[in-house]
């Protein structure tokens, strides 16, 4: 029965899709143009149980049973047809129904089949009314059926229509039944009784127990005395509509005081004023506020009358806000009207308001012209964003009249664009155009993956024959054979053996993939003008696929070619914007279509027997039943092959936001490098590039929430402050929270904390403090006080329960307790992961606890597969900096444990990112540093964390640990001239002093996370002690090594808490201990350092003016400027003499001799201070001429916000270098 359940799962699909509320069936939508993808799937899906249909009956041994299956299929064919009839296909519902009638064998459906083929109008109406019923909507659907019943010539149509009218409909809830002294209303009568005892009864008011008049009839069935069972509505009989006929003659003219009340209380009288207090307001608010009042009438109303005259407002205030003339640059600006106009129910706005609509924007695509090809591409997209709302006639034209000019303009220049432009345009001379293109690709795969949508769409044209069979059959193997060879370049790239990509490029010099990645290559060593000639070698840059594309502005970007790169991107991001945008909205759309369509299934009961049944063991657990369900939603929306189908366009477009983001900050690089008209004008491009990322509607709030982050984004943080100030005056709970979101997106913790506090203070919807409550605990900066937050959301929230899982295994990780806290980071990756395919949010969670996991671990698959989850986080969220930033960070851990494989053997280290950071500072330190680089530069992670880093610097400027990442990079490398380019970008951002780095310090400065910390510092010291019992285990002394200088850290960050004498020794054991086993490690700068800070502890112990300035300073100032501050102070001689009274002093001076000849450091130049060592001094002093510490430790300064130690630094080096006569 395998193909009668194929069979019977595509009928479902189908059905499925004919039930989501965004293909209702209207034939008097505009937007039907807008829903092309969900109509094509809908086509699709019957064309599978067509073609399925000859198999499953051959399965089907009886004949009643084939006869069933036929009627079955018939019957979805002919709902299918009637939406085809909606969108405008009458040719396309006329083949639907032939096939139809051609596979009944009932009868009656036969009859049905044949009047809708004579009257498909009319059949399209009853279909529809048919739809309006199943969802409940009965009113309107009676209004339709009885146009049916006028219209139609067809007997068949009438009755069906009539027996419609007449049947039941579900109750609302039962009736009251109340009688005061035999007066009120009651069930008298019984007729049409069924087998199971029901009868339809009539509802009568009565006085003195004799029924006065009908109301209407209930089918009813009587349980116990006088109680009763309602089981629907039902039609008076035609004895009792006389009566009421007569009875309503008698009282006409009476006006009776609940008629009074139910006047005032109408949902009519209601809407109008609104209405009218929208309009009033109209005349004293801002046009937005405006629009934003006349859409509350429309959403809080149900008035048809007064929905229809506030969109009609919305409409026309929305088209006021259009610029005149229209042109290319003001695209963003109509596509915010645009947005929010679609929002609008479509019933709203159809007819004049849509023609009026339509109108002004064919006239905006008249305006930007067609004169140069950004013009071109503009009106385009202006004619399409109209048919989304209005899919007039003249738009359609104009919109193939567009498209042919473009495609026809394109094609020698960028011949793939100019296909994607034939292939949807109508008639055999497109066909033939598009096929020309196709033909020149070749045998490489590249432009046939690049194309590869355009190729299927040419071979399944509306007008394409048989005359091309074979080229159909050609393409199609052709994009077989390239997705094959795609996967071994895969394999290949995979590998990362540079030569023999190189072979492969050589053998297929077409190869775009291959060439891509050797340039990136080459670009990560540097060789932007060797990855430039690999890419040129491919041809003209229109037949270069997205990513060369991509590269090959970058590529200009590093050789400082910016007009060049701005080109480039430009024309990339023109070409696919909205592409990506359009099929985003209906990714967005459908997946909460069916999210919809799946609630409702289990609301009325129609859940599968199994998950009914672990519903119902779970009976006693709200919170498990909770799990099962989400678990069974999320299974369905994952298994959903339509949403799957969107998902893999969505995904195949994303790239262009993160390259949106790359244009953006090169336009503003740009501008930084101008002045006057060409730098505003270039800081305007930018803004536009930024904003047309986002889709957020005319007169919609989340357009200044948008408004507010791109500010951010362009630096000018104050304009930034006030859009979100705006949103957030508005007192509306649920805004402020958005607002929030958008702070702490900004790394801007000072505004996000206290917006949240103030929702969870005083939201009155308990969904809202959740939210708040949530969003706390995320930005928590110690367990208790993530748990407290946690606690306080919603206590039935299976994902809190999860949430507060994952705590416990963070307790346990630092506890020491690795078994338990990988069993519960397990549970947390299982629970979370169901939901990863379609969530941005669970995917980033899922790679959260697997990065976790690698902790508890040491398995670095954890750590490859948390990158996985986080590389699909950010497909679905591209313009997400937390989620963009995670990527980062995880490749940057991932590749840091990488190259440290290559020296030591990391899985008992069970590394920390920062630990793996440290190990390689360490490393780069030695003997050993070129080695060290050179697999730096290769490791592809770290790469694309440094690219990923430039974007989260774009999304989030005011972020310090994006600014962080590209900075440890070019400290690493000592890359003077990338220090100074990152320092002149750091000085146009405002300041970063509400960072959550700077908060952090702020809580350690004020001693309130003492205890705490101290706890943590204790804790970390176990688990150092604990690691290097493993790694010696390992008898690999890098290995121990390492773990040996790990141990040395953790006793260093504990010093700060409890500076014991047992301690202090422990750390410089752990120094030398690391030194001696490996020589080549390049611990001697740590060592020198730890012996230093004895030498201090133990200085400030025998000198009082020595104690007093570390214990006023430590928390604030680092230990050289502090040492330095009491040497030059009144009681310098004091000082010098306690420190140097100390071997271990004496000692880090002798060691640091032989290195600050090499390369001196400011810390050298300090110990020789304190020592009193001058030859030490005379080679430490060398420090003051190197212009990547003077830049570093601007930079420093600018991501901690000038705090006090940071800048404490900088003004010792301006006095050393001011020492040494140095400029």
């Amino acid at each position: 029965m395998e193909r009668l359940n194929t069979l019977a799962e595509h009928m479902r699909h189908v059905a499925g899709l004919l039930a989501e509320d965004v293909l209702e069936p209207d034939p008097e939508r505009t937007d039907w143009s807008g829903m092309k993808v969900r109509v094509d799937m809908v086509r699709e899906g019957m064309e599978r149980v067509l073609d399925g249909l000859s198999g499953a009956l051959e399965e089907a041994d009886e004949a009643e049973m084939k006869a069933l299956v036929r009627k079955r299929v018939a019957g979805v064919a002919s709902r299918v047809a009637a939406l085809l009839q909606a969108t405008g296909s009458t040719e396309g519902c006329r083949r639907l129904l032939e096939k139809a009638l051609k596979l009944s064998e009932d009868a009656s459906q036969r009859a049905e089949l044949e009047a809708a083929l004579a009257e498909p109008e009319v059949f399209c109406r009853f279909a529809y009314a048919g739809w309006l019923l199943g969802k409940g909507r009965f009113d309107k659907a009676d209004s339709l059926l009885k146009r049916v019943v006028k219209d139609t010539r067809q007997p068949v149509l009438k009755q069906t229509a009539q027996s419609a009218l007449r049947g039941s409909r579900p109750l609302k809830g039962a009736p009251t039944l109340f009688r005061i002294n035999g007066c009120g209303v009651g069930l008298y009568g019984k007729r049409d009784e069924a087998p199971d005892g029901s009868y339809v009864a009539t509802y009568f008011i009565s006085l003195i127990f004799i029924p006065v008049f009908p109301l209407t009839a209930y089918r009813v069935r009587e349980v116990e005395g006088n109680a009763y069972q309602f089981y629907s509505k039902e039609s008076l009989g035609p004895v009792t509509r006389t009566w009421q006929r007569l009875v309503l003659a008698g009282v006409a003219g009476m006006v009776l005081w609940s008629g009074v009340d139910g006047y005032l209380n109408s949902p009519e009288r209601l809407a109008r004023l609104a209405l009218e207090e929208a309009r009033t307001a109209e005349a004293t608010l801002p046009r937005e506020q405006a629009i934003e009042r006349y859409r509350s009438v429309i959403d809080a109303h149900t008035d048809g009358s007064a929905r229809a005259q506030a969109a009609d407002a919305v409409v026309r205030l929305s088209l006021a806000g259009l610029p005149t003339p229209c042109t290319k640059d003001t695209l963003e600006a109509v596509g915010r009207v645009v947005t929010g106009i679609s929002t609008l129910p479509s019933s709203a706005i159809s007819g004049e308001p849509s023609a009026r609509f339509g109108e002004r924007l064919d006239a905006c695509a008249r305006e930007i012209g067609q004169e140069t090809t950004a013009d071109a591409r503009a009106a385009l997209t202006v004619v399409e964003d109209a048919l989304r709302v209005a899919g007039t006639r003249a738009l359609k034209e104009r919109r193939v009249a567009l498209m042919r000019g473009q495609a026809e303009r394109l094609v020698k220049d960028q011949p793939l664009r100019a296909l994607s432009l034939y292939v949807e345009l109508p008639g055999k001379e497109s066909l033939d155009a598009a096929e020309a293109i196709i033909d020149t690709f070749g045998e490489a795969p590249s432009l046939w993956l690049e194309a590869s949508g355009d190729v299927e769409a040419w071979t399944r044209h509306e007008d394409q024959d048989n005359s091309r069979g074979d080229k159909v059959a050609l393409y199609r193997e052709r994009l077989e054979a390239a997705s094959a060879t795609s996967e071994k370049d895969k394999a290949l790239i995979q590998e990362g053996d540079e030569a023999k990509i190189a072979r492969a490029l050589k053998a297929s010099p077409g190869n775009q993939e291959l060439a891509v990645e050797l340039a990136s290559l080459a670009r990560a060593r540097g060789d932007a003008k060797g990855a430039m000639a690999t890419l040129t070698a491919l041809g003209p840059m229109g037949r270069l696929t997205g990513d060369a594309q991509m590269i090959l502005g970058l590529c200009y970007r590093d050789l400082g070619q910016l007009p060049e790169a701005d080109a480039v991107l430009s024309s990339y991001v023109a070409d696919r914007l909205q592409p990506f945008q359009s099929v985003q909205r209906k990714y967005e759309e459908a997946a909460k279509a069916l999210q919809e369509r799946l609630i409702s299934r289990a609301r009325a009961g129609q859940l599968p027997a199994e998950v009914m049944k672990r519903l119902e063991v779970a009976s006693g657990s709200e919170e498990q039943q909770r799990k099962i369900f989400d678990e069974w939603l999320s299974a369905q929306v994952e298994a959903d092959s339509g949403l799957e189908k969107l998902r893999e366009e969505y995904l195949r477009h994303q790239s262009v936001v993160p390259t949106s983001l790359m244009l953006g900050m090169l336009k503003l690089m740009r501008a930084n490098e101008t002045e006057g008209e060409a730098r505003q004008a270039l800081l305007g491009e930018a803004e536009r590039v930024f904003l047309s990322i986002r889709q957020d509607a005319e007169g919609d709030p989340r357009f200044h929430l948008g408004l507010g982050q791109v500010y951010h984004r362009l630096g000018r943080s104050e304009e930034g402050d006030k859009e979100l100030r705006g949103v957030v005056e508005r007192k509306q709970p649920a805004l402020t929270l958005q607002v929030a979101h958008v702070y702490r997106e900004l790394d801007r913790l000072d505004q996000a904390r206290p917006l949240c506090e103030e929702v969870y203070d005083t939201a009155t919807e308990s969904e809202l403090k959740y939210g708040a409550a949530n969003l706390l605990a995320r930005m928590a900066t110690d367990d208790d006080e993530e748990e407290k937050w946690l606690r306080k959301g919603d206590p039935r929230s299976p994902t809190i329960q999860d949430d507060l899982l994952q705590l416990e295994a963070t307790r346990a990780l630092r506890e020491g307790r690795l078994e338990d806290a990988d069993r519960a980071l397990a549970k947390n990756v299982a629970f979370r992961a169901h939901e990863a395919k379609h969530n941005s949010a669970a995917a980033n969670n899922t790679a959260m606890a697997l990065m976790t996991r690698y902790r508890a671990s040491g398995d670095v698959t954890h750590l490859r597969s948390a990158v996985k989850y986080l590389e699909d986080a950010v497909r679905l969220a591209p313009d997400n900096a937390l989620v963009v930033g995670n990527l980062a960070s995880a490749h940057e851990y991932l590749g840091k444990v990488t190259v440290l494989e290559r020296f030591v053997r990391t899985t008992p280290l069970h590394l920390q990112d920062g630990e793996a950071q440290e190990l390689l500072a360490v490393l780069l330190e030695g003997p050993l540093r070129e080695e060290v680089l050179k697999a730096l530069d290769a490791d592809p992670s770290l790469r694309r964390g440094q690219e990923l880093s430039q974007q989260e610097q774009t999304l989030s400027p005011g972020k310090a640990a994006a600014w962080e990442r590209q900075l440890l990079w070019l400290s690493w490398h000592r890359d003077t001239q990338g220090l100074a380019s990152l320092a002149k970008r750091l000085e146009t951002l405002p300041s970063f002093e509400g960072s959550a780095g700077v908060l952090a310090r702020k809580q350690w400065e004020s001693g309130e996370m003492d205890a705490q910390l101290g706890k943590w510092m204790a804790q970390g010291v176990t688990w150092a002690e604990a690691t290097l019992k493993r790694a010696k285990q390992t008898n690999h002394a890098p290995t121990i090594a390492a773990a040996w200088l790990l141990l040395g850290e953790a006793l260093d960050r504990q010093r700060y808490h409890d500076p014991k004498q047992e301690q202090l020794d422990k750390m410089v054991e752990a120094y030398r201990e690391a030194g001696k086993l490996w020589p080549q490690f390049g611990v001697a700068g740590s060592l020198e350092w730890a012996l230093a800070s004895v030498a201090m502890e133990r200085g400030a112990a025998k000198s009082e003016a020595l104690g007093k300035v570390w214990k006023e300073e430590r928390r604030i100032r680092g230990l050289g400027t502090i040492m330095l501050q009491a040497l030059t102070g009144p009681a310098g001689a004091e000082v010098a003499a306690a420190l140097r009274a100390q071997s271990e002093l004496k000692e880090a001076a002798e060691h640091a001799r032989e290195r600050a000849r090499v390369r001196p450091e400011m810390t050298d130049w300090v110990l020789a201070k304190a020592a009193g060592d001058v030859v030490l001094e005379q080679a430490a002093a060398a420090v003051f001429a190197r212009p990547d510490v003077e830049l570093k430790l601007a930079i420093d300064a600018r991501l901690a916000g000038d705090h006090p130690r940071e800048k404490a630094e900088q003004e010792l080096f301006k006095q050393g270098k001011a020492q040494q006569g140095r400029p």
